[in-house]
């Protein structure tokens, strides 16, 4: 139901006219009380659960060399406007000249870092991409699950996980020849096969690592993997070969020149290297030689380390035994990040400090709840828990007019709903267990 249905609901229950359009353009005392009062349930049933599923959001940040403290996110509802943000980069708002980093970005949402100002109702720009949309809801985070924070490389590659809504071009550049000098004459097309792939029908790729600010995070000297998984496009084939590069502009495979060959044609391989890039902007190209089709269906690069869950640590403990060395700016006691904590202003503190941008910490958060302000919006919750909102509205209305019988069955029904949410989707287990 949206935010017109759920008031007509209610009027209907309480025996009172329903209204055609505009509950935020009512203007009797009462329309406005029930108007405002659904919003005030929605919070109501917010409150009794910290961890409700329809306001769940996952989000990844990408650590910044030097970097331990990062404030936590806001999520944007966006619309309209054009070109496609880049992971990791700037936006501004048009009107409130609020900066922020973009984390997530998804058709729909932005998962944003505030940097500075207040994201409001306004066209948002992307500083490097020139992007813009139209954000429609600011919505906070309420709870950060710090418990569970993972430490991952970050892959530094964009444009490798060649999805269904990407395209390659965007990232990729064809070339006539790979590295090696060997000419290749067929041109690199994007296929919807196998979640998406790119398909190299004697064809060459290669695409320069750059980020955000117009270089990588990535060092000299430090090792990283690459991780490419393909299969063939042809089924008359025994084998299929894809070879990988990687080098500055000017010998593009003097890091790196392998061959990988697979047999199973059918499902296709996983196939992992590493290099140690002599630039900070290498190229990683791909190429096949072959006539036959081959299929990448993904490729990333990132620092040859394992991820890890970070430990969670009080403020407390983070102040007595790691902010004095933290705050020192020492760059010899940056390092991996192995601990968490939450400040007492409300952000994520890492700690060591990051000593290179290359990880990404991943974490789970829960928003605030969305305030329906046009007829057609329509709450988080799923339409069956609805009747738990009027349920709430009608208690609130019948103590207004001081009817305290019909308004103690009316919360009595509304206790009952929250408990059968509870049941649903916090107490139910996940798993079977063994007696």
């Amino acid at each position: 139901m949206n935010y017109l249905t759920l008031f007509n609901n209610v009027m209907r229950e309480l025996n009172e006219p329903t209204i055609s359009s505009s509950v935020s353009g009512q203007s009797a005392s009462f329309h406005v009380f029930i108007g405002d009062t659904i919003n005030k349930a929605i919070r109501d049933i917010d409150a009794h659960q910290m961890e409700w599923p329809w306001n769940y959001t996952s989000a990844e940040y990408a650590l910044i060399q030097g970097k331990e403290v990062y404030k936590h996110p806001v999520k944007l509802t966006i619309s309209g406007g054009s070109g496609t943000f880049r992971k990791h980069e700037r936006i501004t708002g048009g009107t409130s000249a609020a900066v922020g980093v973009v984390q997530v970005s998804e058709a729909s949402y932005l998962v944003v870092e505030p940097i500075s100002g207040t994201f409001s109702a306004e066209t948002i720009t992307g500083v490097l991409s020139g992007a813009t949309r139209t954000v429609g809801s600011v919505i906070n985070s309420r709870h950060i699950e710090y418990d569970n924070m993972i430490l991952q490389p970050r892959n530094v590659l964009e444009g490798g996980e060649f999805a269904v809504s990407t395209d390659y071009s965007n990232y990729w550049t064809s070339r006539a020849s790979n590295p090696a000098g060997t000419t290749t004459s067929g041109t690199p097309a994007f296929s919807n096969e196998h979640n998406g792939s790119v398909v190299l029908n004697d064809g060459t790729i290669d695409a320069q690592l750059y980020d955000t600010d117009g270089k990588t995070d990535m060092s000299e000297g430090e090792t990283y993997r690459i991780n490419v998984r393909f299969v063939s496009g042809d089924t008359s084939a025994t084998t299929a070969t894809l070879k990988v590069y990687a080098g500055s502009s000017s010998d593009k495979d003097a890091d790196l020149a392998t061959s990988f060959t697979t047999t199973n044609l059918g499902w296709g391989k996983t196939y992992t290297t590493t290099f140690t890039p002599s630039t900070q902007t290498p190229f990683i190209t791909l190429s096949n030689e072959a006539s036959a089709n081959v299929h990448v269906d993904f490729v990333t690069v990132s620092l040859d380390q394992e991820g890890k869950k970070l430990g969670f640590i009080t403020w407390e403990d983070y102040s007595s035994n790691h902010r004095a060395y933290d705050n020192s700016r020492n760059p010899d006691r940056y390092g991996t990040p192995s601990y968490v904590t939450k400040s007492l202003n409300n952000e994520i503190v890492v700690t060591p400090v990051p000593k290179t941008g290359g990880y990404n910490l991943k974490f789970d958060f829960w928003d605030d709840p969305t305030e329906l302000s046009a007829d057609t919006d329509t709450p988080d919750l799923p339409s069956r828990y609805h009747d738990v909102i009027t349920a709430r509205v009608r208690y609130y209305a019948h103590t207004l007019r001081s009817d305290y019988q019909a308004a103690a069955l009316c919360l009595q029904e509304y206790e009952d709903g929250v408990k059968r949410m509870r049941t649903e989707n916090i107490n139910t287990n996940n798993y079977i267990r063994s007696v």
